[in-house]
């Protein structure tokens, strides 16, 4: 009986302090941070010739991934970095999944020590957030991405002008944003595509979150809440050309419903093979898996964009150009 009665008060006393640091963590890891997600940074607009520079997922590759046989791609890492300084693009746009672990303060400092190339120049950087810049306590992430870029201390969502492009950044961990956030984040989103929608001067709309909508990868899905979010008012939109996302570690090129879709996920992270068989999406791009490593360039021209996807093989020193294509403007739009 004795046994007993100490069992169950030991059982009880574990099931209260499971309890307890439940709600803990629950409390600490919910997004308490103060979020203004209706009044988004305004706008400052890049008048250049140059073009903008796109990479996706520069994350390093954990210890734990490292055991079970994943790939790091240091060397690599830094020669996509130097290679797009070297670019000196108008500005440089950052798909998400920047470091490992947001929430720990010394993959930050390695962060910045990586993109010393781009910063020397003074390039503006334009970031979307990743699952991993979300990862470990919420606020303490949050609280190193926003002294990182001062622009998450309003918003998590925003837009920028470059030349007659409308650019939109939109963030789209669903889970780690409030049920209100995502809806007010929708909704965002529709009025600001109607507006630059209606705007003489814009010509056309590109899109970049993390999560693509849709992708081939043998490791993660279509994302079917960005689909249900963000899709319709892409496809709805008058002026949009193209959804740019990251996440998976690897080139993909979708035409789906008259609209061009790219995920470039090649800054560095471990690169993952791709589905093929009759179930998968139409590549356009037809290389074997897993792909080169990659970013992307946007050069923005009189009746439309063209962009050059370009490529760095594992244990390479050698940039060369993956593909390259163009996407018109809608003429009755414009």
């Amino acid at each position: 009986m004795i046994k007993n009665k100490n069992f169950g008060l030991i059982a009880g006393s574990f099931l209260l302090i499971t309890v307890v640091f439940y709600l803990f963590y629950s409390i600490n890891n919910k997004n308490n941070f103060l979020i203004n997600y209706e009044k988004p940074k305004a706008s400052v607009p890049i008048y250049s010739s140059q073009p903008l520079a796109i990479v996706g997922d520069l994350q390093r590759t954990s210890f734990y991934e490292l055991l079970i046989g994943r790939e790091q791609n240091d060397n690599e890492r830094t020669k996509i970095i130097y290679a797009i300084a070297d670019e000196n693009p108008a500005a440089f746009v950052i798909l998400g999944d920047m470091v490992f672990d947001g929430s720990d303060s010394k993959d930050w400092e390695i962060f910045n020590s990586l993109i010393k190339p781009i910063t020397k120049k003074n390039i503006p950087i334009f970031p979307v957030i990743g699952n991993h810049d979300y990862w470990g306590n919420n606020n303490r992430a949050m609280r190193n991405l926003a002294k990182q870029f001062p622009v998450f201390l309003s918003t998590h969502w925003y837009t920028q002008i470059y030349d007659s492009l409308a650019l939109i950044f939109l963030d789209s961990n669903e889970s780690d944003l409030t049920e209100t956030g995502w809806k007010l984040e929708h909704d965002w989103l529709i009025k600001t595509i109607s507006i630059f929608d209606t705007s003489k001067e814009i010509k056309g709309i590109i899109i970049f979150d993390h999560h693509p909508p849709y992708t081939n990868s043998t490791v993660t899905s279509d994302e079917v809440n960005v689909q249900n979010n963000f899709l319709p008012a892409y496809y709805n939109s008058k002026k949009s050309i193209l959804f740019i996302s990251g996440h998976t570690h690897t080139y993909e090129h979708f035409f789906i419903k008259d609209k061009n879709f790219i995920v470039s996920g090649g800054g560095g992270g471990p690169r993952v093979k791709l589905k093929s068989g009759n179930d998968v999406h139409k590549d356009l791009y037809t290389g074997v898996s897993p792909r080169p490593l990659n970013y992307l360039l946007i050069n923005k021209e009189s009746d439309g964009i063209k962009i050059t996807v370009k490529g760095l093989n594992k244990g390479s020193s050698k940039i060369f150009i993956m593909e390259e294509f163009e996407i018109k403007f809608n003429k009755e739009e414009n």
